[in-house]
């Protein structure tokens, strides 16, 4: 509970912080954002079935005071004890649902606010959060020459950084890394089966990725080196 204080502390001094952390603020709002959210909605459940529960008991009520009302025409007295009593239990029950209802309210409404709050400085720190042009994520049809090796790249830059996962024809697969400079993209691939094996540089041109590619294993059949294209895909041709 000191933490998640502490952390919310932070949250309210966020207006005096640059952009440097900036995304490591918005995880971690992300984190206590979703924390209060789960305990809010449990609370909201136990409300839930507190107020069926209170239903139930009034329901009971209703019947045994009806019951009650003919009992009294009918003087019947033995009967009228044993309704009363049962009366009693009912409303000692309806009492102590009550109790816990204020409770739960108030925890409701506090947690509530938290949710709100945070939400709040979610929002201010996607205004804070730098708007770069990125013409490298997404995915791409990429081809290898001059063997014509087909296969699909997903990158996603983040700053300078490059970091996606590849899949070739062959069965080849694995991850990419790298940075785009200066309107350059350098990708280092990482196979699964052949691990650092090659390396890859271009530059966007009309929504394609074109440049050469240099193999880093020597000992591997073929050309050491050639070019390669890609073509971003649109989002409609991978539904």
């Amino acid at each position: 509970m000191k933490k998640v204080k502490l952390v919310l502390l932070l949250l309210f001094l966020l207006p005096s912080l640059g952009n440097a952390h900036v995304g490591h603020i918005g995880t971690i709002l992300d984190f206590f954002y979703n924390l209060e959210l789960d305990e809010l909605n449990k609370k909201i459940v136990l409300y839930n079935s507190l107020v069926k529960e209170k239903q139930k008991i009034n329901k009971q009520i209703d019947t045994i005071e009806e019951e009650i009302g003919l009992l009294i025409e009918e003087k019947n007295f033995t009967q009228l004890g044993i309704k009363f009593s049962e009366l009693e239990d009912l409303y000692a029950q309806l009492a102590q649902i009550s109790t816990k209802n204020i409770i739960v309210v108030s925890i409701i409404a506090e947690k509530a606010k938290r949710v709100s709050k945070i939400s709040e400085k979610k929002n201010n720190i996607s205004k804070l959060a730098p708007r770069l042009p990125d013409p490298i994520s997404g995915i791409w049809k990429i081809t290898l020459l001059p063997f014509n090796q087909e296969g699909v790249l997903e990158l996603t830059l983040e700053g300078t950084l490059v970091r996606g996962i590849y899949r070739l024809d062959g069965d080849y697969w694995g991850s990419i890394r790298g940075e785009y400079i200066n309107g350059e993209v350098r990708l280092d691939r990482l196979d699964s089966k052949e691990g650092y094996s090659m390396v890859l540089r271009g530059r966007v041109v009309e929504n394609k990725l074109v440049g050469s590619w240099e193999a880093t294993l020597l000992s591997s059949p073929g050309p050491a080196r050639g070019e390669w294209i890609a073509e971003k895909v649109r989002i409609e041709e991978t539904e």
